[in-house]
């Protein structure tokens, strides 16, 4: 129904079954899950508890409350493709990315919650806002350490930072630190210089979890009158217009293929994509 489209590929309904065994210590267990097209329902022993009906985006299933810890459990993923035509390109059908499984203990950092902002930037110093986003599901209160530590390129601890917050029962917060780099390697198109921004929870003196990122220390402004400018400096957007699909490969992110593709953007004089 899609015709060239849809690559002339009829949409289809299959179910995705995986068993897992999980630890027997209580946990927070999550499905992460990166793409998945379309209308897509996540079960854990027969139990729904996710849905997620849009095709391009990644969400969370929690499996935590039917998941039986300390012994195998299934995991059945519905994806539902059949109402077609619904895309104006090919989509594919079914899980095209990665799903992770993600144990947390009962004080946590928060999935995708490290968020590194770079507030100033100069050949001198750089200074990098960090927000860390903890959770407690534990019925009492916790107070926990967190650290975060910046990476350098080279492997060493460029800056570190480190505060205790208070939190209640069942509350997230958000925790900001703000770190100084001295003579900070910076990022740009020609030369994408990373540092890694390790979080870490510790309580008593012990780590009870962490989590990293990788960003790049950089400085954007956009005007009118100056337009786009990189680390101050005016920079114009040769951008691509990029869908999911990898050709003849089909919708699946295999991870080579993309690198390759970026590559191959990148050394055909594209320094933007979307």
């Amino acid at each position: 129904p899609g015709a060239g489209s849809n690559g002339f590929f009829p949409g289809a309904a299959l179910i995705y079954r995986k068993e897992i065994a999980l630890p027997e210590k209580p946990c927070q267990a999550l499905l992460e899950l990166d793409g998945a097209y379309r209308n897509c329902e996540v079960a854990v022993n027969g139990n729904t508890v996710a849905q997620h009906a849009y095709g391009y985006t990644a969400f969370f299933a929690d499996l935590t409350r039917y998941a039986r810890f300390g012994e195998v459990n299934e995991i059945a993923i519905t994806v539902n493709n059949s109402a077609m035509p619904n895309s104006r390109w090919y989509s594919g059908t079914g899980l095209y990315r990665h799903v992770d499984l993600l144990l947390l203990p009962d004080v946590a950092i928060r999935p995708w919650g490290i968020f590194p902002v770079t507030e100033s930037l100069d050949s001198h110093l750089a200074v990098v806002r960090v927000e860390v986003a903890v959770q407690n599901r534990r019925a009492c209160h916790a107070g926990p350490g967190v650290r975060v530590e910046l990476v350098a390129p080279d492997g060493t601890i460029a800056a570190a930072a480190e505060k205790r917050i208070e939190l209640a029962p069942d509350e997230e917060q958000t925790c900001f630190l703000r770190l100084a780099v001295e003579h900070p390697r910076v990022w740009s198109v020609d030369d994408p210089q990373l540092y890694q921004v390790k979080a870490i929870l510790l309580e008593g003196g012990e780590l009870i979890d962490e989590a990293q990122v990788e960003t790049g220390l950089r400085t954007v402004q956009v005007d009118p009158i100056r337009g786009f400018r990189l680390n101050g400096v005016p920079l114009k957007l040769k951008g691509g217009c990029v869908h999911h699909d990898l050709g003849p490969l089909g919708s699946a992110a295999f991870d080579q293929a993309e690198e390759r593709r970026v590559r191959q953007m990148k050394e055909a004089g594209y320094n933007a994509l979307r």
